[in-house]
């Protein structure tokens, strides 16, 4: 059973920051908008380190999808796996908001672990994408999981084709 009562625990604060960041000068990246390709699709492979507290950290591997809906919004799906020490598997709906190269993402999801079993879960999340020829694209990204009251970052590196 999902556990949507830990929702209400999530801070109003994230949902701030996300609005703050999409509402950031448009003026400030102009330029760079003219250098970005607009693909429809991207594919991804996610490599990185999901940590709840400083020394409890797991490698992470997922795989990511997007479809682009406007030049500026895609909506796609995540499936990631901590493995390790936290030993967990999650699934989110990501809306993304881009502006140039980078991509700010509000991800509603599940976590999914044999010790705690289903949890609701939002992610809040950065990236910027450096883009190279014939389709491809490397994007550090940084996401904050917010699950039962607990805040869990996830760092690491998305290897796309965008097609």
């Amino acid at each position: 059973m999902i556990n949507y009562s830990s929702c209400h625990k999530i801070p109003k604060i994230g949902f701030l920051v996300l609005f703050l960041f999409c509402l950031y000068s448009k003026a400030s990246v102009a330029e760079e908008f003219a250098h970005v390709s607009h693909h429809k699709n991207m594919t991804g492979i996610f490599v990185g380190i999901t940590g709840k507290v400083r020394r409890d950290k797991s490698p992470t591997m997922g795989f990511e999808y997007e479809r682009l809906i406007t030049s500026n919004f895609g909506v796609g799906g995540t499936l990631e796996y901590a493995s390790g020490d936290l030993d967990f598997t999650i699934i989110a709906l990501p809306f993304a908001y881009h502006q140039g190269r980078w991509k700010y993402v509000l991800a509603p999801g599940i976590e999914k672990s044999d010790s705690h079993g289903k949890e609701a879960l939002l992610r809040l999340g950065i990236e910027y994408a450096f883009e190279f020829d014939g389709g491809w694209e490397l994007a550090p990204k940084m996401n904050i999981d917010f699950v039962d009251g607990h805040q869990v970052a996830v760092l690491g590196v998305v290897f796309a084709k965008v097609f």
